[in-house]
């Protein structure tokens, strides 16, 4: 009897193995945005590419599963527009400003990951670069400052964050 080889798939550029023939939704956007727990109101529009079968390319739906196979793409991203979700239906959505780039968010905080994405959306394939945050048009006593990349800020309607990549040495 042969021992089952490891597979590795692709999530938002970055490499992981697993054993698995199939791999649910949730460890998709798990591997993906590895906080996702912190934010329970979110939801997550998955695509893959190079899939199994007839069905090599599509989208993985909340509690769905992908018959996986090496070298399998999966891209995940918020899903700002909420659908499959019900509690976004009872958050408004406000606007933020990115580098001059409008986007609609769910009222609440984010992260300095998801604004660094949709300033950079290739940001999770690369994670030797760095990048500056900084923001103004904030809430209450804090309406300006600098989102480190651990932090998280709650954003308000007309909201504005500049991105940079920053070097290092």
């Amino acid at each position: 009897m042969s021992e089952k080889k490891n597979v590795t798939i692709i999530v938002n550029g970055t490499p992981f193995e697993t054993p698995k023939d199939d791999i649910p939704y949730i460890e998709i956007v798990a591997m993906a945005f590895p906080e996702y727990e912190k934010h329970p109101e979110r939801t997550y529009l998955i695509t893959y590419r190079r899939g199994q079968g007839n069905k090599p390319e599509g989208t993985l739906l909340p509690g769905g599963t992908a018959d996986v196979k090496e070298g399998m793409i999966f891209d995940v991203v918020i899903n700002d527009t909420g659908e499959n979700n019900n509690t976004e239906k009872e958050k408004k959505n406000i606007i933020i400003i990115v580098n001059g780039t409008p986007h609609e968010v769910p009222e609440g905080d984010i992260t300095y990951a998801d604004v660094v994405t949709m300033a950079f959306p290739d940001y999770g394939n690369h994670p030797e670069k760095t990048y500056s945050v900084t923001y103004r048009k904030g809430e209450g006593s804090k309406p300006e400052g600098i989102l480190s990349p651990d932090g998280i800020v709650k954003v308000k309607d007309g909201m504005v964050f500049s991105v940079s990549e920053t070097c290092q040495s």
